[in-house]
């Protein structure tokens, strides 16, 4: 009797480890799958929901555009979004990209596109050496923040930025 006590306990021990490692399979599955649903798709269209007013900056005496964002763009502040665009260098040595709605030859910093055409991003020290060029297509994902007072910065900023391979 004892002999068969001991395996029915073996029989059971074996079968929670199995539901433990399915158990923890599941979690893992659902949690990657939440992280990767609860990412929002931004698109050039809803950014261009911005109206801007001029305004006098004392502190450098000149007159600057200043935006108000629209409801569904000020609901996206620090969501994780996904944005796909044309990649702008700013500044490779400093790690500094812009991704923007049009091609370099047509982007806001030739005049051709409004400030709500570009996203700043910000990418980390070690974008450099991602071998990035110009007028590439890419999509990046990170958390939105919109800007309304550094002139300094872009409007749209896309804060702990990383090439996303999804979809």
């Amino acid at each position: 009797m004892a002999g068969n006590q001991c395996r029915i306990d073996q029989y059971f021990e074996n079968v929670n480890e199995k539901m433990r490692t399915l158990f923890l399979f599941i979690a893992l599955t659902l949690g990657f799958s939440v992280s990767v649903l609860s990412q929002k798709k931004v698109t050039w269209e809803m950014l261009k929901k911005v109206t801007f007013t001029e305004e006098y900056d004392p502190d450098y005496g000149a007159m600057f555009k200043y935006p108000k964002f629209s409801g569904d763009i000020k609901a996206l502040d620090g969501e994780e979004v996904v944005i796909r665009g044309f990649l702008v260098p700013i500044d490779i040595e400093a790690g500094m990209f812009a991704l923007s709605a049009n091609p370099y030859t047509s982007c806001f910093f030739c005049g051709k596109a409004g400030p709500e055409t570009v996203v700043e991003l910000e990418l980390g020290t070690d974008s450099r050496y991602l071998g990035m060029k110009m007028d590439e297509i890419m999509t990046f994902r990170g958390t939105f923040r919109t800007n309304s007072d550094d002139v300094l910065k872009l409007i749209y900023i896309l804060e702990g930025a990383e090439v996303y391979y999804g979809n």
